[in-house]
């Protein structure tokens, strides 16, 4: 069945579209400004002071995870469906229930932080030489989450073209101070341009999350500021403890990091870490409209659907993108951030393969939180977080940043079984076996023919053999995609149908056009030489 013949599901799917586009553009320009940033900052700094760098943010991302509380999850929930019944009331005391409480606890936070990050860096990274860059990074804790609380009231608001403004200014003004600052300030400059960048977002998040409020009818009956907090809390709390376990997970394997790897590999890790943005910009905006459009739904029927669109989709951009980063990651590096770097093309092969299978878990658990049953969400988490805590102990201690990717892999493996497992469960899900069989396998012949290809080119630029490398991929894996059914006449309708009232539409219209005439002369060829 195709994404038109259900008028509801239909205007749900196109909703998400439209958001998951303006999402994926303002994160596209952020991140690639974002990368230029990271690129200009790894050349100016040595891989240890680099290194340095992200063991700063260690500390002030602890305490970020006690923010929150579960109320930017709640206004994705909660927003849609006041809106959709036109109940004013409850909308604006959920936007400012949220704004007032976030700000009251992170401001709390970042001072706390502020006077305790001495003796947290030295117990928790046996790094004292960092605390005053430490003690300035704590005021990211504030910054970040007025950032998130306004992205969650825009994207509640089918807003998310503010998210995009907001990403792209935190984008430029960093990029503009690395530029100006790192020469001169080294560390200090790096720090300073992660503040400042935030700083300026969070303004701009502030004024645009005025503007919306003001664009609400007042004086019109309302449940009170408590009484909306206490239903966020109630609902959000579940979510937020799963988050605060992966952001405590992540602390404490930095942690343990930390105290048995050197500066040096930390740094190559980090840039490692980086280049994963390029697979995280493809699907964090699946990922932030899914609890909205889930929360839409109430047949299993659509809920189904949905599952399997999003899953579909997600894949057929996130599988391929992670075996070309994985297949090219030397020149990669190489390119973007010198030889220097020896160590991080070795990382990233490994720790880019971990994001190929990261769209399911990433869908299972908006499916669990949009239809309320966080409780099953926290669960799964759970579960990830008990099996990681003795995995990253060991393997860290003998593997150092190998033990660390080893240990995630198999802990994600165990959260997306489990997860399965209960969606199975509850709501009789399903995963197209054969599809997922297919786009991994014509991902693992496109990185073939490229590795085959590396092998026979002569000596030349990396710049070069990233283009060479990725244009082979690309046409490879669309024309077998096309050819095996993994990509079928029937995506083509649906993709069409989703963009067809966003902004890309007339864009989209003429490359899924041209793909199709491609193709299809390619099948008329083949079946000319078959017979």
């Amino acid at each position: 069945m195709g994404i038109g013949e259900d008028r509801k599901f239909t205007r749900t799917a196109k909703a998400m579209a439209k958001g998951s586009l303006h999402i994926f553009i303002g994160n596209t320009s952020a991140t690639v400004i974002l990368a230029l940033a990271s690129i200009l900052m790894a050349r100016l700094l040595t891989p240890e002071s680099y290194g340095l760098y992200s063991l700063t943010l260690v500390v002030p991302g602890l305490f970020l995870t006690f923010t929150d509380l579960g109320t930017n999850s709640a206004l994705l929930n909660f927003l849609p469906r006041s809106r959709e019944r036109g109940d004013e009331g409850t909308t604006l005391e959920c936007m400012r229930a949220a704004l007032f409480f976030n700000i009251l606890v992170s401001s709390s936070l970042s001072v706390l932080s502020f006077f305790v990050s001495g003796s947290m860096a030295q117990m928790l990274l046996n790094r004292s030489e960092i605390v005053p860059f430490v003690q300035l990074a704590s005021s990211l804790i504030l910054l970040q989450a007025i950032v998130a609380t306004s992205n969650s009231l825009f994207v509640g608001h089918d807003e998310a073209r503010y998210s995009a403004a907001i990403s792209i200014t935190q984008a430029v003004v960093r990029f503009t101070l690395v530029l100006l600052v790192v020469p001169s300030l080294g560390l200090l400059g790096a720090v300073q341009s992660q503040v400042l960048g935030f700083l300026l977002a969070s303004a701009l998040a502030l004024l645009l999350s005025i503007r919306l409020y003001r664009g609400h009818s007042k004086g019109v009956a309302s449940p009170g500021l408590y009484k909306s907090l206490t239903s966020m809390l109630n609902y959000g709390f579940p979510i937020y403890s799963s988050a605060f376990l992966m952001g405590l997970l992540a602390r404490y394997q930095s942690a343990v990091l930390a105290w048995h790897a050197s500066n040096a590999e930390i740094g190559n890790y980090g840039i490692a870490q980086n280049f994963t943005s390029l697979v995280t910009v493809l699907t964090f905006p699946v990922s932030t409209m899914l609890l909205s459009s889930f929360s839409k739904l109430d047949e299993k029927g659509d809920l189904r659907k949905l599952f399997g669109y999003s899953v579909k989709y997600a894949q057929l951009i996130a599988v391929p993108a992670c075996f070309l980063v994985a297949v090219t990651s030397r020149d990669l590096v190489e390119l973007f951030y010198g030889s220097e770097y020896s160590m991080a093309p070795s990382y990233l092969t490994v720790y880019i393969l971990t994001f190929s299978y990261s769209v399911f878990t990433i869908v299972l658990g908006n499916l669990f939180n949009g239809t309320g049953e966080v409780r099953i969400y926290f669960k799964t988490v759970l579960v990830k977080f008990l099996a990681s805590m003795p995995l990253a102990l060991i393997l860290i201690s003998y593997y150092r940043v190998f033990g660390m990717i080893a240990s995630i892999i198999v802990s994600d493996l165990i959260l997306l079984a489990y997860s399965y497992h209960k969606a199975r469960e509850r709501y009789a899900v399903g995963i197209d076996a054969r599809g997922s069989i297919r786009i991994f396998s014509v991902s693992m012949l496109s990185a073939a023919a490229v590795l085959l290809l590396g092998m026979k080119l002569p000596t030349i630029s990396s710049l070069v053999k990233v283009l060479l490398n990725g244009s082979v991929f690309l046409v490879i894996y669309l024309t077998v995609s096309w050819l095996v059914g993994a990509i079928g006449r029937e995506d083509i309708g649906n993709l069409r149908e989703m963009l067809k009232e966003t902004p890309l539409a007339p864009i989209a219209e003429k490359i899924l056009s041209l793909y199709e005439d491609l193709m299809t002369s390619l099948e008329k060829l083949l079946s000319i030489g078959r017979e």
